[in-house]
């Protein structure tokens, strides 16, 4: 079962991540993965064994058309001797609104949110 890939935006609404969202974050990871691999100096068939990955698929994920996953960005992460969060854009360069903190929020929204979370009371 394939589990839905959700947003919260501000006015507490849940949404699907968009495609153009997904295709956007699939190239900015892609480049950002390509741009420190050059920077430690390493090709592509370097990268390739610490990852497990053929180097065709690296090639594709560097050009943003192939989907790396959370295990090979962490190893990423560890050639690359850099945080996992440096391989992620944040929320404006996804064209995301901003996460809204729950102190911000006045009664009727912060309700919403207590209902979402299953009226847990520590929101």
């Amino acid at each position: 079962m394939r589990a839905a890939k959700l947003q919260v935006d501000s006015d507490l609404h849940l949404h699907d991540l968009s495609p153009d969202v997904e295709t956007t974050l699939t190239v900015i990871v892609g480049e950002r993965v390509r741009q420190y691999r050059l920077a430690a100096g390493l090709s592509q068939e370097a990268l390739c064994v610490s990852l497990g990955l053929s180097r065709p698929s690296l090639a594709n994920a560097e050009r943003g058309r192939h989907v790396l996953s959370l295990a090979h960005l962490l190893r990423a992460s560890f050639a690359l001797t850099i945080e996992l969060h440096d391989l992620l854009p944040d929320r404006a360069a996804l064209g995301l609104p901003p996460l809204v903190s729950l102190d911000e929020l006045g009664p009727r929204d912060l309700a919403v949110a207590r209902e979402l979370l299953g009226g847990r009371r520590g929101c």
